[in-house]
């Protein structure tokens, strides 16, 4: 075979070899949704992987960049691809039967009386006692021991 035979055999495979790399690169590629002024949003922390902080997106890069802020005020630029859509739950101050849409049934006889309210007390949220075990607790270091 010739120089030139051996460069276009070569060049086949070269560009065959580019082929297959960019089918393995991306193989997973999807497109991102594309972000708005105002869009309610969660940012993915960069240690734990989690999609834990809200916030809302207030500025539009020219660079696939956005500017996010948070509850707190606190500003993050972020690449797209760590921010995830999100609607935003609206939880209600107080839940009475009113506001849930609850009214109870009343009979024709009977005169209508308002029922007392039922107070409910806060759930104990402090520990039951110490975490650590009694007999760790209880066990005296060995250089106050005398022999």
């Amino acid at each position: 075979m010739t120089l030139r035979q051996n460069a276009g055999i070569l060049e086949k495979r070269a560009l065959r070899a580019i082929k297959i790399r960019m089918q393995h690169y991306n193989r997973t590629r999807h497109p991102l949704p594309a972000l708005h002024i105002s869009d309610n949003v969660v940012i993915q922390h960069h240690r734990s992987k989690r999609w834990t902080t809200p916030g809302v997106i207030v500025e539009v890069g020219a660079f696939r960049d956005y500017l996010v802020k948070t509850p707190a005020g606190r500003l993050f630029r972020r690449n797209p691809r760590f921010l995830r859509l999100h609607s935003p739950t609206v939880v209600p101050h107080s839940l009475s039967p009113a506001s849930i849409g609850f009214h109870p049934p009343v009979s024709s006889s009977s005169p209508m009386t308002a029922a007392p309210p039922i107070h409910v007390a806060p759930a104990d949220t402090s520990p039951a006692g110490p975490r650590r075990k009694m007999r760790l607790a209880a066990k005296k270091p060995v250089w106050n021991v005398i022999r």
